[in-house]
């Protein structure tokens, strides 16, 4: 599941395991926002947040989220759950590296 918060001017308080509510076979959920600075004004910069669902941190999935935050070189985490962040100079870049790591992420997961 991808929440994509990136539209909105602020970011939404949102709990992400909800998603598996709605989605009950989902592996995981990808949460996608824009950064704020200090004052709390919306940044180009993009924040990344992963976690896997219950079905996703089954040893039969082999999953490891930390390690695709690792491998793109945006963040940190362990293989239930990784943060990480992209910075960018302008909205157009902002929207080609979401579009890019969304795609390597993808391809990362399929991967695994």
């Amino acid at each position: 599941v991808v929440i994509d918060l990136t539209p909105y001017q602020r970011r939404p308080h949102l709990i992400k395991n909800l998603a598996f509510l709605v989605h009950p076979e989902a592996l995981g959920v990808l949460e996608i926002y824009s950064l704020t600075d200090h004052q709390g004004v919306k940044s180009n910069h993009l924040g990344l947040s992963m976690s896997l669902s219950i079905h996703g941190n089954k040893e039969d999935q082999n999953k490891n989220i930390g390690e695709i935050m690792r491998t793109l070189n945006i963040g940190d985490g362990h293989p239930g759950a990784a943060a990480g962040t992209v910075r960018c100079q302008s909205k157009q870049e902002m929207l080609r590296k979401k579009k890019e790591y969304l795609g390597q992420i993808f391809r990362l997961w399929s991967s695994q």
